[in-house]
């Protein structure tokens, strides 16, 4: 399962969970959360569609890459208020053996003030996790 979000290192992360994925014979499972505000049960279609066609450009450059090099792959395009809980989540109900994200390289003191998903999602996964700079 690789994570991404449109950064460059998330798009780095797909570009190497297609190769681990083609190098091991593997299926791959692209996934991108639209954060929802926790106090947002529901919004407006237009937030979540306008969120929607940005994370499924996203999935569809790893799905493409996938797809040129014979590794089969899905996407999810998921809303939570949690990246990490969805993430983690989807790994379990998934049975993922890896979990593939990147990082924005943010120091320690940062991280500790504002939290990493990577860094959460190594600390909780079910799995394996390879963090991508």
């Amino acid at each position: 399962m690789v994570a991404v979000d449109g950064s460059t290192n998330s798009l780095r992360a797909g570009k190497l969970a297609v190769n681990i994925a083609k190098k091991s014979a593997s299926q791959l499972i692209v996934v991108s959360i639209i954060v929802r505000p926790s106090y947002m049960r529901t919004g407006p279609p237009y937030f979540f569609a306008a969120r929607r066609e940005w994370h499924k450009k996203w999935n569809d450059q790893v799905l493409n890459l996938a797809r040129r090099e014979g590794v089969k792959a899905s996407g999810l395009i998921l809303q939570s208020p949690s990246v990490v809980k969805s993430l983690l989540d989807s790994a379990s109900s998934k049975k993922v053996d890896l979990i593939v994200v990147g990082t924005r390289g943010l120091g320690s003191f940062k991280r500790l003030l504002i939290g990493s998903v990577s860094s959460a999602v190594v600390h909780h996964a079910p799995c394996s996790v390879l963090v991508v700079r």
